[in-house]
């Protein structure tokens, strides 16, 4: 797991219902790659 994944993981387990595209934007990629 990369700093990348590390990111996405801490974000869900702060608010477990973000959607994609709230994620997406916060590490500033697109949904698909979320």
């Amino acid at each position: 797991m990369d700093n990348f994944d590390s990111t996405i993981v801490g974000i869900l387990q702060n608010d477990r219902r973000a959607s994609n595209a709230s994620v997406a934007g916060e590490v500033g990629a697109s949904e698909g790659t979320v």
